[in-house]
Formats: structure tokens, sequence, C-alpha cells
């Protein structure tokens, strides 16, 4: 992990879009930023809940913005 993360944090949707991005598509000028991206996706993911507001203008974004066909570009 490149930084340390409490455990409870908001996550910006611009970080799930960012990490969302094939490693093959990142540029050297993104791939730091890229690679934090990754490590906070990774941080939820194994030490807390996501929250998604009840009125799914935050899924309707994620929808929008991410590309579920290639999970992996996430993992």
């Amino acid at each position: 992990m490149i930084m340390k993360l409490p455990q409870e944090v908001i996550l910006d949707t611009n970080i799930p879009i960012i990490s969302n991005k094939n490693i093959a598509d990142v540029s050297n000028d993104e791939l730091h930023r890229w690679e934090v991206c990754i490590d906070i996706i990774n941080h939820v993911t194994d030490n807390g809940i996501l929250v998604i507001d009840s009125s799914e203008e935050i899924i309707l974004e994620y929808k929008k913005n991410l590309n579920f066909s290639d999970i992996s570009s996430i993992i």
C-alpha cells in the first residue's frame, strides 16, 4: 500500500473510474495516480463496507463511467 488509510473512507466516484482503466491504457504520467486508486479500492474491499446512496445517484454514475465487462481491470 502506498499510503496509510483510515478504516472508514469516503470513496469519491473518481477513484473507481481511474482504477477501472486497464494498466495497458495507463500512461506513465497517470501511473502513480492509478496505483493509488487501486490501493484505495483494495483497502475498501479488504477493510470496509461500501455504503452507496439510496437515491442511486452514485450507482448511476458508476454505470455511466465504469467498464463492467472487464472486471479484471480493477483487480
